[in-house]
This record gives C-alpha cells, structure tokens and sequence, in this order.
C-alpha cells in the first residue's frame, strides 16, 4: 500500500536523481524485456517456478501466468473453479516448487509448480494479504485483512503443513505487511495501529513484542532480507516515504540509509550478491550496490515508468511487474557485473514518457560531462510553464520528472541546455 506524498513534495517540479544509470543501461544493449499481457489492470505480485514459468497476480483480474518468458499469457482460471472472488494479492513459490496464492477468504496452493491449484480457507472471513514462506516450508504465514469488520482488522495465521490447515498467532494488532527472515525465522509483521508500528516474533509466531518509538515512530513495511541477515525496509508514511532503513540485529533497532527518492518506494528485494533492487514509483526500478548509500537506475527496455513488484527467475533474472506489464532483466543480476560502461558522446533526450502525459511526465537526459543543466517546458506559445535547474558532476544518465497534472491538454516543447549545447522534444499532455 502506498503512502500519501505531502503536497510540497508532490509540487516540487523535479526530484533530482540519487545515481546514474547501471552499467547495463548505458550500454546499448537494453537492461530489460517487455512483456504486456492481455488485460487492463496493473501486476501487484508476481513469480516465477522452478522452471521460469512466471505467474503474475493482476489487480481486479486474477491470476496470469506465462510458460515461454513472456511471450504469451494465459489466465489462470481460479474463479471459475473455485467461486471465489477474483482478486489475488500475492503469488510465490518455496524453495521445494510450491506455489502459494493468497485471495479472498484464504490460500491457494499448487504442489506442481502451478500446473494446478487447491483452495485452503483459513477459517477467518476477510482477504489474505501478504504471504510469506520460511525457508522452504512447511511453514507458512499470511495475514488476513478484515478492515470491514470494527472488532477485529486483520490477523496473522500461520500454517505447518504448507498451507492445508491454518491457525491465528497474532489478531489484536493490524497487521499490513509480513516478512521471515531466511537466517533466523524471525517474523517481522509491520502494523497499521501507531501504537504498534512494529512487531516482532522470535517463536513461530506464539508470542510478540511491539517497537513502538521506532525511527521517531515511522511507520515502516514491505521488508527483505540479505544472505547475511541484514534486513531492510521501506518508509512508509508522509514523512518517510521514499527512504530506506536498514537493521543489523534482526529487527530490534533500525537506521535511516543515506537514499531518499522523496517518492513512494513499492517493492524491495535482494539478490544473493546483496544487491537491493527498489521499485520506486513513476520512476522504474533502481539497484543499490553498496548497501543503500547510493542507487543506480535500470530503465532501458521499459516503455513505461511504472513499476510495482520485484522477484527473481531461477537463474538470477529480475522480474517486475507493472501496469499489465511484465519487465524481465536480459541478464542474470550476476551476470550484468561485467558489462562495460559508456559515456554518452553528446547531450540528448533519450526518453519522455508517458505519451500522452496526464500526471507526470518523465524525461531521460544523456549529460556527456559537468555542468549545469536547465531543463524546460513551454507551451506552444512559447511561455515557460516549467524549469528546473541543476548542477551535474558526473557523466551519465539523469532522470527529470515534471508534474503535468495542471497542465492544459496539448503539445508542449521540451528543452535542455548545458554548456552551449541544446536538446529538444515536443511530447503532449492529455486530460
């Protein structure tokens, strides 16, 4: 779930990158494939088996998954069998090749990597939100959201035999997002109360205790873990939104790390190198090499700037999913190490999407050196309706974002100079 951005950081004319784009990226060979799948709504999970067959859970549509890397989708057909209603929130596989759906009113699972799916009710009326698997079972978690219902608004029910039966562990708090740590089975569930930001289990979900001044009392949520037990999660109210913490003791205390996109972060994952790999929105994916200091963007191959949710094929890939769209990396994450880097020659717009613009519009900038860079758009009149300015200090690729939410319907000319050179694309504005 995303938080709410304040309306001066929504106003700001442009959010300043926090890194150049990876080595894949500047490249010329693409960082990703795009694979649209036949539907409207957009990918809010999305996995891949043992065999690279990825599933992707839509919103409003159910379940999708595709057999030959995105080249053709099939709907998978779980309302038609079960009568439940069509809305998945989540889909993962363990490391034994089961897969787990959550939905309304309990847990699908699959025992042959997805071929074919059993439904588990887990006894307590409301949707399965997040759902999580402890190494490679038989343990597992999920919550359950009942915002409906006054008395109770969510709880956490674990199951130990893979999700045939299910019991609660915690249902006086409100649980939004779930997490197990690989290295130790800590269960870290992030809380909607204020009073309980945080819980944490330490036994299986028996008993929790609640961090209830943490980071100044930020709420924090959607959490991953590296293969040495660093945790990390993403801030998730008006004041944090967009930054990242990171924990060195297994969830008890937690620091702010230097990265602030000012705009909310979707997804977190991390590969076995502990790499992080954000989805931050409008805005692509991007990848921190160094522990969250710095963060580099991977945008080429995409056609569109939004992307919600990560996970990883067996051999290293990146999936994420988007707008009824899935991206998959070209390279394994290992493997894109090796890729040289390259210099843009000259400066140019190498992108400005969406086309047509409604909300915002985002513009990929080649900056060959340093300088000052002055980014601008004007009407067809020649009026100036917005400018941003900023000093680069490093070859690259930068990202400018401008909010067009105000902006009259029509054609617009973009213009960006920097040391006597000049780049121009006219893009258009719909309402």
């Amino acid at each position: 779930m995303r938080a709410t951005v304040s309306s001066s950081l929504r106003r700001a004319t442009v959010a300043l990158v926090l890194g150049f784009v990876s080595s894949a990226c500047l490249a010329q060979e693409p960082f990703w494939v795009t694979s649209v799948i036949p539907t409207g709504g957009p990918v809010m999970s999305v996995a891949a088996n043992r065999e690279g067959h990825i599933f992707a859970a839509i919103q409003g549509d159910g379940l999708w998954k595709s057999m030959d890397e995105g080249q053709s989708w099939s709907h998978v057909p779980l309302w038609e069998q079960w009568k439940i209603a069509n809305s998945v929130a989540h889909v993962m596989f363990d490391d034994h090749n089961r897969g787990y759906i959550s939905a309304d009113g309990g847990v699908y699972r699959s025992l042959d990597g997805g071929r074919t799916w059993e439904m588990h009710p887990h006894g307590i009326p409301g949707r399965s939100g997040a759902l999580t698997v402890k190494g490679a079972g038989p343990l597992v978690y999920a919550w359950v959201d009942r915002s409906w219902n006054l008395s109770y608004s969510g709880a956490i029910c674990a199951s130990t035999d893979n999700g045939a039966t299910w019991s609660i562990k915690l249902n006086k708090a409100h649980p939004f997002e779930l997490h197990v740590c690989p290295s130790t089975g800590t269960i870290i569930a992030r809380s909607a109360a204020t009073i309980d930001s945080l819980m944490r289990s330490t036994d299986g979900g028996e008993t929790w205790t609640a961090n209830r001044y943490l980071l100044d009392s930020a709420f924090l949520a959607t959490f991953a873990s590296d293969s040495t037990g660093l945790l990390y999660a993403i801030g998730h109210d008006w004041r944090t939104a967009g930054r990242l913490a990171r924990s060195r003791d297994d969830g008890i205390t937690w620091d702010w790390l230097p990265l602030d996109f000012n705009r909310d972060i979707d997804d977190i994952l991390v590969n076995k190198l502990g790499h992080i790999y954000l989805t931050v929105y409008a805005r692509d994916v991007w990848v921190s090499k160094d522990g969250g200091l710095t963060a580099e963007q991977l945008w080429r191959g995409m056609d569109n700037a939004l992307a919600f949710c990560l996970a990883l094929m067996p051999d290293g890939r990146i999936i994420a999913g988007g707008k009824h769209r899935v991206y998959i990396s070209v390279r394994s994450t290992t493997e894109t190490e090796s890729i040289p880097t390259a210099v843009p020659a000259a400066l140019s717009i190498e992108a400005a999407y969406p086309q047509p613009a409604r909300n915002d519009l985002s513009v990929r900038i080649a900056v060959p050196g340093r300088g000052e860079v002055r980014n601008t758009l004007t009407d067809m009149l020649g009026r100036t309706v917005r400018h941003i300015r900023e000093d680069v200090h490093t070859a690259g690729t930068r990202s400018v974002l401008f909010e067009t939410e105000d902006l009259p319907s029509g054609p617009y000319l973009l213009t960006v100079v920097m040391n006597g050179a000049l780049a121009r694309r006219t893009v258009l504005v719909a309402r």
